[in-house]
This record gives C-alpha cells, structure tokens and sequence, in this order.
C-alpha cells in the first residue's frame, strides 16, 4: 500500500531502540544464504545446459573454477551495493534495485577477470547463468518479503517506532500503519506538539504520548 503524498512514514517516525531487533539479523543471514544459493543452482543449470549431461561431470575446467567463486563473489558484491541493509529490506523497491544493480557490476567483475587473466570461459554459459542467477535472486528476494509480510500481519517481524508531529498528522499515520502492516512499522508511542492528552486518538485504537515535540528535540 503507498503512503500517502502528505506525509513519509520514516520522515515521522523515530526507532524506539538504536539496537536492531534479532529477527532482522536473522532475516539478512538467512538472505544472504540465499542468495548464495540461488547463484549456485543458477551456475549449476547453465553448465547443464551448457555441456549436456555427460559434459555436466566433465565440464571445461575454467567453467568449473570460475562457478566455485560465484556464491562468495555475488555476495560480496551484492553487499558492497548495500543490497543487505535492513531499511531496505522488506518494503518498497529500492531492495530490488540494489540487486539489480550488483548483479551488473557482478557481470563486469567477471567479464573484466576473465579478460585480465585470459581465462577461455565458454560464451553460453555466462549468457546463461548470470542472467539466471539475476531472475532467481531478484525471485528469492521477491519470497523472502512475501514471507515477512506473512508475519507483519501476524504482529511478527516489526519496527518499533514513535510518531512525531501535530496531532492530526500522527493519528492519519499511525491509521494508514496499521492498514498496510506490510510496512513494518508499528507505532506504540507518540511525541506531538501540544501533547495536552494523555493518547492520540487514531483509527484501530489510541496510542500513548510518551512526550511533547519540542522536549525531543530538547533531549535528542
């Protein structure tokens, strides 16, 4: 679901802790076996593919070597692209974007190796299995959110934030959170201007000022 054009959901709202919750750290190892994984099985039907079944067991020696340095490799670069970090994770489109955009400096890396080392790699199995590998990470990546999303709507796998601004904005915010659990977002304090109640009255129950805007910006 989008935000609404008024208001950014991570313009308004602060993280409850500075320490990431585990499940996130959980969530990025388990993407990044993935990811490996993906490669793999990606290098694996392009050598297939490639040199036949019997070819298969003895391909080309380079083609070997080079497909045993693809998992590290593509996770080192798909790391080097930010393609890990957590406020990325899960919601909107800059995650795909990222491993979009390391799957093309994954493609030059290799191309660029190959030449530099002189290194025979057979032209169809590269135009197999690096596109390939592509499809299956961005598919692995597109699965893994589903899953997450999964458990957002069961209250799992959330952020703990508190809204900031007028009362009017936050309560509009803490509605549309609530709607699209998919963000990940969950609101269990407010600091408003004004804060004279003790609760923001918002759709699907109130929530609790914890202080005022102007004393966060005092203590932050």
């Amino acid at each position: 679901m989008a935000m609404p054009a008024e208001f950014d959901a991570d313009d308004l709202t602060v993280p409850v802790s500075a320490a990431p919750p585990s499940w996130e750290a959980n969530y990025v190892t388990a993407l990044i076996v993935l990811d490996a994984v993906t490669i793999t099985v990606a290098a694996a039907i392009a050598l297939r593919l490639r040199f036949g079944p019997t070819g298969f067991q003895q391909a080309a020696l380079w083609s070997g070597l080079v497909s045993a340095a693809f998992p590290p490799t593509w996770v080192a670069v798909m790391a080097a692209n930010r393609a890990y970090e957590p406020r990325f994770l899960g919601r909107g489109s800059e995650e795909f974007r990222r491993v979009f955009r390391a799957a093309v400096g994954f493609i030059a890396i290799v191309a660029s190796v190959c030449y530099a080392a002189q290194i025979q790699l057979a032209r169809g199995y590269v135009a197999i299995a690096l596109p390939l590998g592509t499809l299956f990470t961005l598919l692995g990546r597109y699965a893994a959110r589903r899953v997450v999303h999964a458990q957002r709507a069961r209250g799992r796998c959330t952020h703990r934030v508190l809204a900031v601004g007028d009362r009017h904005h936050v309560a509009e915010l803490v509605g549309h959170l609530r709607r699209a659990s998919d963000s990940g977002l969950n609101v269990v304090g407010a600091c408003v201007s004004g804060a004279q109640e003790q609760v923001v009255r918002a759709p699907g129950g109130n929530v609790p000022t914890t202080c005022s805007c102007w004393s966060l910006v005092i203590c932050g």
